[in-house]
Parts: structure tokens; sequence; C-alpha cells
């Protein structure tokens, strides 16, 4: 399956480079080059791309500019610069990696590895949502419950409580079976006794995660990682 790329630095010379390293991957397919971060911006909204190579010190709009409005809707992103100064900030985008000028063939290589975990997590994800439903037995019956419909699964001793707006189901499986089931993307656990729909949460205050007018508590544990989900501004 073939992966898609725009290439984005205001150098000719570096897309040349950049150009040259992609055709010894035959997977990427090269669907476009900008000499500016606004450019890629009004192509990335117009169109899907899977892997970005992104210059970081550009005028206008720097690399990192471009990948936080981006926000959500960003594709993999491989940050290709000359200075390292800006790595821990990339770093901290959940990029998928930070090359240095000149990028040599193994290196480059190297990062291809990266991406393609990266998009295996994200194919794997993506299954996962596509399956939207899952049965759970409800006394001597099936009990179809949409993915959308779960606000919260909540770990009671031996058993896990899945919430619903209206009611839930008590289901004879771990707090961690559903962990693995589902990405990070739509559940995330909050507490060791919860997980928290993700596209459910409204509001995050004084040690809870309020879902639906409902609350949930959240640990320190997981502090960090609701946060870094959440990237509140």
């Amino acid at each position: 399956m073939m992966t898609t790329c725009l290439i984005v630095d205001d150098d000719p010379s570096s897309i040349l480079m950049i150009k040259f390293l992609c055709e010894h991957v035959p997977t990427l397919n090269i669907v476009g080059e900008c000499s500016n971060s606004i450019d890629a911006f009004g192509l990335l909204n117009k169109q899907k791309i899977d892997l970005l190579f992104l210059d970081i010190q550009m005028k206008d709009m720097s690399g990192i500019e471009l990948v936080k409005s981006l926000g959500k809707n960003a594709p993999l992103i491989i940050f290709i610069s000359s200075s390292d100064q800006y790595a821990a900030e990339a770093f901290d985008l959940n990029v998928v990696d930070y090359i240095l000028k000149p990028v040599t063939l193994p290196r480059f290589l190297q990062s291809m590895q990266k991406v393609d975990k990266a998009l295996k997590c994200k194919k794997e994800s993506f299954s996962i949502v596509e399956q939207e439903c899952i049965f759970v037995k409800d006394r001597t019956a099936l009990q179809r419950i949409n993915i959308n419909e779960i606000l919260f699964c909540e770990a009671s001793g031996d058993y896990v409580k899945v919430h619903t707006s209206n009611k839930y189901f008590i289901l004879n499986k771990s707090l961690s079976f559903f962990s693995k089931k589902f990405s990070k993307n739509i559940f995330l656990k909050v507490h060791r006794s919860y997980l928290a729909a993700t596209d459910k949460i409204d509001r995050v205050d004084d040690g809870y995660v309020y879902i639906k007018e409902k609350k949930i508590p959240y640990s320190n544990t997981y502090r960090a990682e609701l946060y870094n989900y959440l990237n509140p501004i």
C-alpha cells in the first residue's frame, strides 16, 4: 500500500535531497511539495496526506506552528531540520521523528521503519473504530452496544461495568481487557478503575472527569496522559 507524502521546505536543495531519499522507498508516493507552511496548510485541508516531511525554520509560519494549527488532523510528521534546538518541542507534538540535515540514507531508512510502525498502529485504531459496536451478554441474551454510546468503563471487583447514558452492563471481563481491545483514541485510562470515552469528556476539574453530567475520578498517575490527550491551550 502506498504512503502519500508532502515535502515542505523553503530550501530547493533540501526538497531535492528528500525526493532522492524517497526514491529508495518504493512505498512512498510524493504527491506535492511546498516552499512554505501556509501553502502546505491549504493543501493538507484539501487532500489526504499520510506523511509530512517538514522543515522548521520558515518564514511566515514555522513547521512547529503548522503542526499545532493542524491539531488532531495532522498526518504523520517527520521534522527535517539543520538545527537540533527545536527537538524537545517537536517531540512534545508526538512527531514520528526528527532528523538533522544533511540526511544520510541509513538514517532516512531508520526513520521509515518508525513510519511503518506508526501507520500500522493507525490502521489498527481505524479498524477498531470501524467495528462500531460490541455484543455483550445481558442475562440470557446478547445485547448490542454501539461503541459511541459508551460513556465510561468502571472496574468493579472481578467485573467491569460498561456505562451508557441510561444504563450499565456488567461484564465478566477485566478493565485491562478493554484497554487492550480499544485504542487510546476511543477510551483513555484516567484511573486504575476507570476508562473514559475520549469524545464524551465535557470537563476536567478538581480531580474528576465530567461526562454527560456524570463524574469519575482521575488519578495523578494518569493526569499527564489525560492532559496530553486533551492538549489544553
